[in-house]
């Protein structure tokens, strides 16, 4: 068994999945050679922190919407709204 030190650690299983299941991911995954270490950091880092955003923040999002979503807030007239994703953190 795999000690997971956070909450929303993922294991390879759950990063295969993510990627298969978003096509923006994919498709900025495919800037880099598939299975090559900067891939697979890629890869996991976003998987992490799309599960850090649903478990923690409590925003269930996909890649996609998360997208449309920041450029839409990166559009707003004020400043708080435009800077909505420095906050998450």
């Amino acid at each position: 068994m795999r000690f997971r030190r956070f909450r929303y650690s993922v294991s390879w299983g759950e990063v295969e999945e993510f990627v298969r299941g978003n096509g923006c991911v994919a498709d900025f995954l495919s800037r880099y050679e598939e299975g090559s270490v900067t891939w697979r950091e890629k890869a996991v880092g976003l998987a992490r922190f799309f599960k850090w955003l649903r478990l923690v923040k409590g925003l269930n999002v996909s890649p996609s919407e998360f997208l449309d979503l920041h450029l839409a807030k990166r559009s707003a007239g004020s400043v708080e709204e435009r800077r909505w994703a420095l906050r998450l953190a």
